[in-house]
């Protein structure tokens, strides 16, 4: 989110040709925004080369495909799992237990 437009395509186009390389279905790509920052930019570039599905890191929730935003669907980072299996749960974990 913090490139242009132009500069935003030419990563997204990047990405899709290696996707393509490793022969992934691409009737069913989704992008993982960089560190969950996109603008309106970035979906309409992916609205065109006909991505399914962006995940954002905006907020610890679960992704509800009946109202949330496609194009901005929460996920959790890596830091959001704990680092020790006998851990407490955390917020994310606590939704999912309830």
């Amino acid at each position: 989110n913090k490139l242009s437009k132009d500069e935003q395509e030419v990563e997204i186009l990047s990405s899709i040709d290696y996707l393509k390389k490793m022969e992934v279905d691409m009737d069913n790509w989704t992008m993982c925004y960089p560190y969950g920052g996109y603008n309106t930019d970035t979906v309409e570039i992916l609205k065109r080369y006909n991505c399914q599905l962006g995940f954002a890191d905006d907020r610890i929730d679960i992704a509800n495909l009946d109202t949330d935003n496609r194009f901005a669907l929460p996920r959790l980072d890596t830091n959001d799992f704990p680092f020790e299996a006998n851990a407490l749960p955390n917020e994310w974990t606590k939704k999912v237990l309830n």
